[in-house]
């Protein structure tokens, strides 16, 4: 039974043997609907055997990422950091500054069950070979979309990257947003429209920002942009949310996170994966990863909470919040928790991470927003990615 628990008997070695119980630190910032959740997941590992205590805090993810920037780097942080904000992006950074210690050794037999996971974590985890992180969650960027708006205008549900462009153009054109095209504090989006047309960031340190491909990608939004104004200009995320869950957009690329908003406002929404498009389809993924800091030297025990935390009662015990499990061997039983968790259970082994590996990650990133602004302002895409292509690469090849 996937509900039960047994005592963990595993033969532990401590640095210091006459510990009868080690104590692990570990930060996150789920402070929104899901913390009960992450509570309990915690509260049943530290009831069900008597060799670890997590000491879990959870905070903002702002003042996460202010004490973790100072924390790690003196070596006062926690046992088991998040990486800032949940993106797992981060994690590059810190293994270049050595503050963080690979967890190659977490996977395997009697510990975390790499076969269950997503195949696109592991990529993104990697740093010089090694593995250097754990997944607390991994979510899938999903397309919500209004039912009724497509009904109303007689408009099919778009199966393709071309079909979704004919339709936001013409829900456009009814008066209200095809799709909120927002450029700060949101997942993002973009990534879908470059993969969607076979582009990407960089590949093996190299700058592909000026290939036709990655161009076509931004071109696809942008021209819909410039051209029928399919969204308001400087959203935030949370606008583009709120655009949404009062039907003045068709549309909305998001996580799992506001399904529970969207469902309170009685807006009528589905979710689908993003469409393919020329390049293929890909599956945004996000989620909050979990780190081991440099400074820990209980790895049997952290070993112990990385398995118990990635096993079919806590990934089941997760999705009760509305997500899905982060395994994608729980399909039949994440079902019977909703509809929304099912269809995000089944779009987990799509997913792909953006922007991974890079230790300027911040500034990099900065770079693709510039680029993102720039482009839903009207400027020419080929222009906007030379003009910042030698930034890019600069960032890219920084260590």
């Amino acid at each position: 039974m996937l509900g039960a628990s047994k005592p963990i008997n595993r033969n532990f070695n401590f640095t210091n043997s006459s510990m009868s119980k080690v104590t692990l630190t570990f930060w996150n910032s789920f402070t929104a609907s899901d913390k009960p959740f992450v509570e309990a997941i915690v509260a049943k590992y530290n009831a069900t055997q008597d060799k670890v205590f997590i000491n879990m805090t959870i905070m903002p993810g702002d003042v996460l990422q202010e004490k973790l920037e100072v924390s790690l780097g003196t070596g006062t942080g926690p046992d088991i950091p998040t990486a800032p904000g949940g993106p797992l992006q981060a994690i590059a950074q810190f293994a270049n500054a050595g503050v963080i210690q690979p967890v190659d050794f977490v996977y395997g037999s009697d510990g975390v069950d790499r076969s269950v996971l997503p195949a696109g974590f592991f990529p993104a985890v990697t740093y010089n070979s090694h593995l250097y992180g754990v997944p607390m969650t991994i979510q899938p960027v999903s397309m919500y979309y209004n039912p009724a708006l497509f009904a109303k205008n007689k408009i099919p549900i778009p199966e393709t990257a071309e079909a979704l462009i004919h339709a936001l153009v013409q829900i456009t054109k009814t008066g209200i947003s095809g799709m909120p095209l927002a450029t700060t504090g949101v997942v993002d989006w973009w990534s879908l429209w470059l993969w969607a047309y076979g582009g990407d960031y960089a590949k093996d340190g190299k700058s592909l920002l000026t290939t036709k491909a990655t161009e076509a990608g931004f071109e696809a939004w942008g021209n819909m942009e410039s051209k029928y104004k399919v969204s308001p200009l400087n959203l935030t995320g949370a606008e583009g949310d709120s655009l949404f869950s009062t039907q003045q957009a068709a549309t909305d690329i998001s996580g799992p996170w506001v399904v529970s908003g969207f469902t309170q406002a009685k807006v009528p929404f589905d979710a689908m994966p993003f469409p393919a498009g020329p390049g293929g389809a890909a599956t945004l993924g996000t989620g909050a990863t979990m780190m081991l800091s440099s400074k820990c030297k209980e790895l049997d025990a952290a070993r112990d909470f990385f398995t118990f935390w990635t096993g079919k009662w806590a990934a089941l015990e997760y999705a009760k919040s509305g997500s899905n499990a982060l395994r994608t061997d729980l399909n039949a039983e994440v079902a019977k928790l909703g509809k929304f968790p099912k269809q995000f259970s089944l779009m987990l082994p799509h997913i792909r991470y953006s922007l991974t590996g890079i230790v300027k990650f911040s500034e990099a990133s900065a770079v693709i927003t510039n680029i993102v602004q720039a482009v839903e302002a009207g400027e020419s895409v080929p222009s906007v990615m030379s003009s910042e292509n030698g930034k890019f690469q600069s960032y890219l090849s920084a260590k």
